[in-house]
């Protein structure tokens, strides 16, 4: 059994409509990052991020990271519901010198992530308090 032409321009048509739709469905925001920071068990150097989130996602759906030639997929610990704004957030803990991605405020989502750190800076921060950190703004 043939495919008409007719038939392969249709499912191509309707696969093009998928994937506009599938990449309507994230959201992206970049970010420059200073300084050196862990993000879960990854490093990350200074210069420019992407952040990738599915705008209509189930709670438990990992951000993606793009930038200085990794990919990067975290999962949030725990993420809250906000209000609805047009500025998003980047947290940073500092502790001991070194940076931690603590919390991410999409606006546009309406959505606070906040990620786990290492156990020994939980435990350091609970036992005296944290330097200043960073809040780098995502657009």
């Amino acid at each position: 059994m043939s495919i008409s032409k007719l038939q392969k321009f249709s499912l191509a048509a309707i696969a093009a409509v998928a994937c506009a739709g599938v990449m309507q469905a994230e959201q992206q925001g970049t970010f420059h990052l200073p300084v050196e920071a862990r993000w879960g068990q990854v490093v990350l150097q200074p210069g420019d991020y992407t952040i990738i989130q599915p705008s209509a996602s189930p709670d438990t759906t990992p951000l993606r990271l793009v930038g200085n030639g990794k990919m990067v997929f975290e999962l949030p610990l725990i993420t809250e519901y906000r209000n609805y704004s047009e500025s998003s957030y980047l947290k940073l803990a500092q502790v001991d010198g070194q940076y931690f991605v603590t919390r991410f405020e999409s606006g546009v989502t309406s959505k606070t992530f906040t990620f786990p750190t290492p156990k020994a800076i939980q435990r350091q921060v609970a036992s005296r308090s944290v330097e200043q950190g960073l809040a780098l703004a995502v657009k």
